[in-house]
C-alpha cells in the first residue's frame, strides 16, 4: 500500500510481489485517524482475497445499518465511464455519513482512454465518497495507478505460493478463521496435505473446507482421513499417489489407480515422467542420508528443519539444471513433499532405486515408438517395479 507521507521519502515502498497477500489484506484495512482514503485500489491474481478484503474495508466505512443506501455496487466489464461518473456525483441519502462506490471487475485499466477518464474523476480527500476498485489486472504503467497511490491505497493480491512458509502459514490462519465459528480446526500438517491435492487458489482451498465443514463430526478437527474422503485429486496428485503406491509395493492399487489415470486420458508419457521424476527425488535424498547431508526424521517440522540445515553445496550442485531446478531437484520442491518421500527412501538401498531409475529411463523410448500399447506397457513396467510375486495373495 502507497502512502502519501512515505512516499516523499521513498520509505515504505515495497517490491511488486514482495508482500505476502495476508499482509496486504492487513495493510489495506488500516483506516487513519482522519477516515478512510478517497480510492482504493486492491488488484492481482487472487482475487478470492481481493474481493474479502473489499468487502471487510466497506464494512469498516459504511456500517451495516447504513449500508443499504451508502453503498452503490458496480459490476462487470459493460459498466461505462459514464455509469461510474453518475455513481461518483450522487450524494449520500439521509444526511451526512460516508459513502462507497464499489467498482468490481470493471476493467478500469483496459485501455489508457478508459483509465485517464476515471482518473479526471477520482474522488478528493473529505468529499465523503470513498472508490473502492477490485481487479484482477491493473497496469503499473498508467498515470491512473500512479494517481490512485498518490491519492489513497493501492494492495496487490498475489497469488499464494505453497513453497513459501509465510504464506502456508497465512493460508493456515484464513482458513482456520473459516473454520473457527463451528468449533473446528484443521492441523497445519492436514492445510499442506490439502494444498498437494487442490493448490493454493483460496477459492479452491475454500470450496473444499466447506464440504470438509460439512462431512466432519460438531467440534471434530478435520484430518488426512477427512481429506481422503471428501476432496477429489488433481491428475497430477493421482499419478503421485500412483507412485507412491508403486514404491510400497502394493500392484494391485497400482494397477487400479493406472487404470484410472488412463481412462481420465492422461498419457502413459506423462505417468512415466512422474514416476522417473520420483524416483530421481528418492534417489537424491538416499544419497544424502547415506552422505550424512541430511537427517532422518520422524515429523514435518524436524524434518523441515533437517533439509533446511543441508549444506549449501549440496543445494548448489542440484542447481546446475537450471530452469529444471525445481523439476528436478529435491530442493525445488515442497518441503511437505519430500518429506513423504523420505519415508520411502529410507526404506530403499542406493543401487536399488538406480536400478528403478535405469528401468523407468529405458521404458520411454518403447513408450514413445509404441503409442498404441502404451498402457500395456506402462502396466508391465509397474507390475516390474513392484517386485515379483507382488500380485499373489
Amino acid at each position: 500500500m502507497a502512502m502519501e507521507g512515505k512516499r516523499k521519502t521513498g520509505a515504505g515502498r515495497r517490491k511488486p510481489g514482495g508482500e505476502s497477500p495476508l499482509a496486504a489484506r492487513d495493510r489495506a484495512l488500516e483506516l487513519p485517524r482522519e477516515g478512510p482514503r478517497p480510492v482504493y485500489l486492491l488488484h492481482g491474481e487472487e482475487g478470492y482475497l481481493a474481493e474479502d478484503t473489499a468487502r471487510r474495508l466497506i464494512e469498516k466505512i459504511v456500517p451495516g445499518e447504513r449500508r443499504e443506501y451508502g453503498l452503490e455496487t458496480l459490476s462487470g466489464p459493460s459498466v461505462t465511464v459514464a455509469q461510474l461518473s453518475g455513481a461518483l456525483a450522487s450524494m449520500p441519502l439521509f444526511g451526512r455519513g460516508e459513502r462507497v462506490v464499489w467498482a468490481r471487475g470493471c476493467e478500469i485499466f483496459r485501455d489508457a482512454g478508459r483509465a485517464d477518464a476515471v482518473r479526471a474523476m477520482l474522488p478528493a480527500k473529505g468529499c465523503g465518497t470513498t472508490l473502492v476498485i477490485t481487479e484482477e489486472r491493473a497496469d503499473r504503467r498508467l498515470s491512473l495507478y500512479k494517481e490512485i497511490e498518490r491519492r489513497g491505497a493501492v494492495c496487490e493480491f498475489g497469488r499464494l505460493s505453497d513453497m513459501d512458509s509465510g504464506h502456508l502459514r497465512a493460508l493456515h490462519e484464513l482458513v482456520s478463521a473459516r473454520l473457527a465459528p463451528g468449533g473446528r480446526a484443521i492441523s497445519f500438517d492436514a492445510l499442506l496435505y490439502l494444498v498437494q491435492l487442490v493448490g493454493t487458489d483460496l477459492r479452491a482451498v475454500f470450496a473444499e473446507i466447506e464440504k470438509l465443514d460439512l462431512h466432519a463430526p460438531p467440534g471434530a478437527g478435520i484430518g488426512k482421513g477427512d481429506i481422503d474422503v471428501m476432496v477429489s485429486p488433481s491428475r497430477e496428485m493421482q499419478a503421485f499417489q500412483l507412485a507412491d503406491a508403486v514404491l510400497s509395493r502394493d500392484a494391485r492399487r497400482s494397477l487400479a489407480m493406472l487404470d484410472r489415470l488412463l481412462a481420465q486420458g492422461v498419457s502413459p508419457l506423462a505417468i512415466l515422467a512422474t514416476l522417473t521424476n520420483l524416483t530421481r527425488h528418492l534417489l537424491q535424498i538416499r544419497d544424502l542420508l547415506d552422505e550424512g547431508a541430511l537427517r532422518g526424521a520422524s515429523s514435518y517440522p524436524a524434518f523441515k528443519a533437517a533439509i533446511e540445515a543441508a549444506p549449501a553445496a549440496h543445494r548448489e550442485a542440484y542447481k546446475s539444471a537450471g530452469q529444471n531446478y525445481r523439476k528436478y531437484s529435491i530442493f525445488g520442491q515442497h518441503p511437505y513433499v519430500v518429506f513423504k518421500m523420505a519415508a520411502h527412501a529410507g526404506r530403499m538401498t542406493a543401487g536399488g532405486l538406480r536400478r528403478r531409475l535405469d528401468l523407468l529411463v529405458k521404458a520411454n523410448p518403447g513408450l514413445k515408438h509404441q503409442r498404441q500399447r502404451g498402457g500395456a506397457l506402462l502396466e508391465g513396467i509397474v507390475i516390474e517395479l513392484c517386485g515379483a510375486g507382488a500380485l499373489t495373495t
